[in-house]
């Protein structure tokens, strides 16, 4: 391969919309993918001699573009301003795998939330379109491969690129899609997703809690630390909650116990997804620091139709000195589980 990627600059990196450029240019390249259930279809291109530059965790074109199918501009923009100017020259030559492949890991990937909603499903869409080419990961924690072994991904096609740079004779990309889309352009997409998975496991399993809070011990980065988690448990204990990491079961059990609860509480956090797995009409209680909201699971209980509560410590006139880091309001957490009628001692 004599593409000299050494020449790049990381201030020549830009973004580019390379399905708008290909429907402009050549539109039967175009794959369209849709379902009766979606109001809008999913773009897929084949692009050729595309780098994978695993310090960025970027795709790279030769000219220095940044496909917006991979990454937005905001994302690509803090990625610029990160690191050092001579990225490229001190990178590794990159080997060349002549396949056909879909990059998995990107900026974000490495979360349970992102991974879960936004690159499985890719793999769901590529696998509905008659895709045979190879999933390329870097870098990524174990459930992401247990995730593909649920979706049927033989270990044959998988290639674990350890960290390497590496051009790939075809990268296939698709219009970028988040959680935030499924309401409104692909219920349908997070319908057959979500089936997908939970056939994947064994829903029958025995003495599963009903009634959760989901715990962060073994979490991949616990960047948000809980105040006064003590008198938390005390309180949900005489409400019949059962605290759980799921980061201790496999996956095909983490989706099964998500299932079977009919109640799910904590800390807001990437286990939140497990929404997803619930039985609809369930019930979600999120606790936030009020310096740190984030509503991201919120389309995910729009979807099931499950009840919502959010519980914010109050932080009027300067009450609140914790930060982003979680200190719940434990009068205002009983009000929430006694309106839903949850019980207590």
């Amino acid at each position: 391969m004599s593409l000299n990627w050494q020449n790049l600059e990381i201030e020549q990196l830009h973004s580019v919309c390379l399905i708008d450029q290909e429907m402009a240019r050549n539109p039967s390249a175009v794959v369209q993918f849709q379902l009766p259930s979606c109001p809008e279809s999913v773009r897929i291109i084949r692009v050729p001699n595309v780098l994978y530059d695993p310090r960025l965790r970027l795709q790279v074109l030769p000219s220095g573009g940044v496909p917006t199918e991979g990454i937005n501009e905001w994302l690509l923009n803090f990625v610029r301003g990160r690191f050092p100017k001579d990225n490229f020259r001190t990178m590794n030559e990159p080997r060349f795998i002549d396949q056909e492949v879909c990059v998995l890991s990107k900026m974000g990937s490495r979360n349970f939330y992102h991974w879960t909603t936004e690159q499985l499903l890719k793999v769901i869409i590529l696998e509905n379109t008659g895709f045979t080419g190879i999933y390329a990961l870097s870098d990524q924690p174990d459930f992401c491969y247990s995730f593909l072994e649920c979706l049927g991904i033989s270990p044959n096609r998988i290639f674990d690129m350890q960290n390497e740079p590496t051009v790939f004779n075809e990268s296939v990309l698709m219009t970028p899609i988040t959680c935030e889309d499924f309401p409104e352009k692909y219920p349908g997409l997070f319908f057959l997703l979500r089936e997908t998975l939970l056939n994947s496991a064994d829903r029958d399993l025995p003495t599963t809690p009903r009634k959760i809070w989901l715990d962060r011990v073994l979490q991949v980065n616990n960047v948000r630390q809980f105040i006064n988690s003590d008198q938390v448990y005390k309180l949900i204990e005489s409400y019949g909650f059962e605290i759980v990491d799921m980061a201790t079961h496999d996956v095909r059990d983490q989706i099964a116990i998500a299932n079977r609860a009919e109640v799910i509480m904590g800390m807001h956090g990437a286990a939140f997804t497990h929404a997803m797995f619930m039985k609809p009409r369930s019930m979600v209680i999120e606790c936030f620091s009020p310096a740190f909201i984030n509503s991201g699971y919120l389309e995910i209980c729009s979807l099931l139709h499950h009840r919502y509560a959010m519980v914010v410590h109050r932080n009027a006139y300067g009450a609140y000195e914790y930060g982003n880091d979680l200190k719940v309001d434990c009068f205002q957490l009983e009000l929430v589980l006694q309106s839903f009628n949850l019980g207590g001692e």
